[in-house]
């Protein structure tokens, strides 16, 4: 090993400062003290500290500590000579040499991915795994600058030169290997000193880069395509659908897209560059101004193709972590935005991994509470916690069905559940509440929460009939979906992002709807039941205060399937039959429940079906209020309905005479020439007799209704496993 002088400490200074360097044992490759990666510049003016490089090797902090200086270790030189022929202009950065390939280093300005991995999607190695061809090292890594390889060999310097200065986005990657992504800068917290009202994300960088506007002889588009590289850098402002968009600020807990204006963008220019334009001095003569962009520029600059192209694409916001593939291997997403996926992930914690089986028992437990109608519910009910992970980390690739949570009485858990479903998420669902047309309508506002990105969209509490041509589009869109507020432009947006729901006490859908509807029924607990409880609280507080556990268990349900080469089986009883196939493999084999599509076709046919709805809310009605075993007539049938506030098919206001004749005629056609029928748990006995209307008058039939309950009550469950 060459002895390290003071004029050797000083080249090396010259060609990487500013950064921290960091004393690390004679052939050794890095520190196992922990705490190494917190050393700051401050150490370099501590002359105890810099006498102690003299003793071993020196690494550099790599990174944030050392003003982004970074380093590309390529494994061999077979990979180097590849990657530089891509790169020439980093032929010429220090370039420096250990036991095999090399490390090139370089100063990132402006934003940088977190460290990583660099893999060849087509090479593997002896396990069978992609083949390892290099690094990208960033904060948090180190590598070594001088000193004496594990191996005795002396580290070398194959290019004695200054480490360049570039963007990252400059860097080309070869086609066939994995990439660096996720930003790693994010910007202060809202409030913080420096930080950029109404931008989250990356700052840009310090120092700001000069822009010519649009005049004298720049043209439109030879602006954009100096600006947008330094904004899209920033990954503060996005193309959504070519739309310009940034994520708004916290509210709620909650962050959201927003639209980009013109007269937004003209204040947003500032942050990344200091802006010109050529202007006629008194004397005649040309000269670059200081300016604020006008309107005009800022929508022309908008519209141009370079702001489409060059700016990151985004396609939703997730408020925790979300797991996602890259080739055989999984990865989980957190902290900012990922350039690969295009999802800006805003909060949560970073999910511990959980054993599968405790993973399966902690999910079924928070549903312990519910009593599900049958297994089948329960299974479609479990499906639901794991499907918006599925759909977030891209793993599905058809579509998803609506989650219709449906309770035979009010106050039985269904939004409850919905919460529940979210806060695993660490989000809050978006409610969409009834209304009728007009202004504000169920369309417009299902058009804002899309708009607005986030995640968990649902229909809440919904009653009667429920007819969205609107909805039924969105459900089976392929890559947009066109999407349009009052006093906005339209846009489109990737329906692929969304998870929507529905809950419903007996709601009446379309049979369109009901065919992309996964339908959960539940019965409301007795009186006096004893709902478990946490030490933070109920189930919702427990989850809320576990979320990255809890976040963790569907992460290793999904990582199981994804490691048995995602199976599916051979269900057919849905219309998604790729979600369907799916999740019924998971609830039977990492759950051990029931087929996933089990009674599902009669949940299906009854909710679309209008004489079928009405008599579902007759008998539970008549459960309700006492009248089980009772013998009904039409008329007492439409008593029934009025004192429960059940609506009458086809009756406009309440009548003593006609209502009972729609009664008798919605019962009659679900009957048919059947005397009885059998639904969801009830039996209904239908019985004809002779009657009179008045003492000797002439004889008619007269059929009744008598209301049973099959077997043991919904509410005791036998199914449910102990």
């Amino acid at each position: 090993m060459s002895t390290l002088t003071h004029d050797i400490l000083d080249h090396i200074f010259h060609v990487v400062w500013p950064a921290v360097l960091l004393p690390v044992p004679h052939k050794q490759k890095g520190l196992e003290t922990p705490g190494w990666q917190k050393t700051t510049m401050a150490a370099m003016g501590d002359p105890a500290y810099m006498r102690s490089l003299f003793d071993g090797n020196i690494g550099v902090v790599l990174g944030e500590p050392s003003n982004g200086l970074c380093t590309i270790d390529l494994d061999d030189d077979a990979f180097g000579a590849e990657f530089l022929a891509l790169n020439p202009k980093l032929a010429t950065t220090l370039r420096t040499h250990g036991s095999r390939g090399f490390n090139l280093w370089l100063r990132i300005s402006g934003p940088f991915p977190r460290s990583k991995f660099l893999k060849h999607r087509q090479l593997r190695d002896d396990k069978g795994k992609p083949r390892k061809v290099g690094e990208w090292r960033a904060t948090g890594m180190q590598t070594i600058l001088w000193g004496t390889h594990p191996s005795g060999v002396d580290y070398t310097w194959l290019v004695d030169a200054p480490a360049i200065v570039m963007r990252f986005e400059e860097v080309v990657w070869p086609p066939d290997w994995t990439r660096p992504g996720g930003m790693e800068r994010t910007a202060p917290v809202d409030g913080a000193a420096g930080s950029t009202p109404g931008v989250t994300g990356v700052n840009p960088a310090p120092v700001l880069e000069e822009i010519v506007l649009p005049s004298g002889g720049v043209g439109i588009n030879e602006t954009a395509e100096k600006l947008f590289p330094i904004i899209a850098a920033s990954n503060t402002i996005f193309s959504r659908e070519g739309a310009m968009v940034e994520v708004g600020p916290l509210q709620k807990g909650v962050r959201s897209l927003e639209l980009v204006s013109g007269q937004m963008f003209r204040s947003r220019m500032e942050y990344f560059a200091k802006l010109f334009v050529w202007r006629k001095a008194k004397d005649g003569v040309a000269e670059l101004v200081p300016t604020a962009a006008s309107l005009d520029r800022a929508n022309a600059l908008m519209a141009t193709v370079a702001a489409s192209q060059m700016l990151p694409k985004i396609i939703g916001l997730a408020n925790c972590p979300v797991l996602v593939s890259d080739g055989d291997e999984c990865r989980v997403i957190s902290n900012g935005y990922d350039a690969a996926s295009g999802i800006f992930v805003t909060g949560g914690g970073v999910p511990p991994e959980v054993e599968l089986a405790e993973a399966a028992a902690a999910l079924k437990a928070l549903l312990a509470d519910y009593h599900f109608q049958t297994p089948g519910d329960h299974s479609r009910s479990l499906a639901s916690l794991i499907t918006p992970a599925l759909r977030f980390g891209q793993h599905l690739a058809d579509h998803i069905p609506m989650d219709t949570m449906e309770a035979d009485a009010s106050q039985a858990g269904k939004g409850y559940r919905e919460e529940l479903k979210a806060a695993i998420y660490n989000e809050v669902p978006t409610l969409v509440t009834q209304k009728k047309g007009g202004v504000g309508s169920d369309d417009e506002t299902f058009n804002a929460a899309l708009l607005a990105g986030h995640p968990f969209i649902n229909f809440d509490n919904r009653r009667d009939k429920f007819d969205s041509t609107h909805l039924e589009v969105f459900l089976t869109a392929r890559s947009s979906f066109p999407v349009r507020v009052p006093y906005r432009a339209g846009l489109f947006i990737d329906p692929s992002w969304f998870v929507v729901g529905l809950t419903s006490n007996g709601v009446e859908i379309t049979q369109d709807l009901a065919n992309r509807a996964s339908i959960v029924r539940i019965c409301k607990q007795p009186p006096g039941f004893q709902f478990k409880q946490y030490p933070e609280g109920d189930v919702l507080a427990h989850v809320k205060a576990n979320q990255a556990y809890y976040l963790g268990c569907v992460f290793s349900v999904i990582i199981a399937w994804l490691e048995a080469s995602k199976p599916r089986t051979q269900e057919t009883r849905h219309s998604f039959r790729g979600w369907c196939q799916t999740l019924d493999w998971i609830v039977q084999e990492l759950f051990g429940e029931a087929p996933l599509m089990d009674d599902h076709l009669l949940a299906q046919q009854r909710v679309s079906n209008t004489g079928l709805s009405f008599i579902r809310k007759l008998v539970l009605a008549a459960e309700r209020l006492g009248r089980l075993g009772q013998a009904l007539t039409a008329t007492g049938l439409y008593d029934l309905a009025m004192e429960d506030g059940i609506d009458v098919p086809n009756l406009r206001q309440p009548d003593e005479t006609a209502g009972p004749k729609l009664v008798g005629m919605a019962i009659g056609r679900v009957f048919g020439p059947e005397d009885s029928i059998e639904l969801e748990g009830f039996r209904i006995a239908r019985t004809t007799k002779k009657a009179a209307k008045e003492p000797g008058g002439s004889a008619y039939d007269q059929k009744t209704y008598t209301i049973e309950r099959l077997g043991q009550s919904p509410r005791h469950p036998t199914w449910v496993k102990q």
